[in-house]
């Protein structure tokens, strides 16, 4: 499930340090896509096709940082795509977007953890059952 769309905007897009691309990128809750512009003569609306898709619990943000504020950093196992923004505002939403979604799925999956702990230890007490009286 991709979730809410969030946000969307176009950057200057560049893999592994590449040549630069213009990318419509779109921010879901679960997923970021960067796509491309197709344009036809025959249609009217706007088209994108996916050049990358990647799931958000698979990626590490380098964000914005003050010697080149208008860029950020998403990498993965395979590739890092550095996102070139219009401004520094730009680049600095967009940190600010992606590493709020990245520390709610920490948080989710401590509470998941913590949760199931909780469900082996309630069933360790059970399954013991009554504790055993001391004998004088």
């Amino acid at each position: 499930a991709t979730g809410e769309l969030l946000r969307q905007s176009d950057f200057h897009v560049s893999v592994n340090n590449k040549q630069k691309r213009v990318r419509r990128v779109f921010l879901f809750e679960n997923l970021i896509v960067f796509s491309k512009e197709v344009t036809s003569s025959e249609d009217t609306e706007l088209k994108y096709r996916s050049k990358h898709v990647v799931g958000l619990h698979e990626i590490g943000l380098t964000p914005y940082i003050s010697e080149e504020p208008n860029k950020c950093h998403i990498w993965t196992q395979e590739m890092m795509l550095t996102m070139y923004s219009a401004s520094p505002a730009d680049a600095e939403s967009w940190s600010k977007s992606i590493s709020n979604i990245l520390w709610g799925q920490l948080k989710q999956i401590k509470r998941d953890r913590d949760m199931s702990r909780m469900k082996k230890t309630r069933g360790a007490v059970r399954s013991r059952g009554a504790l055993p009286r001391n004998r004088r």
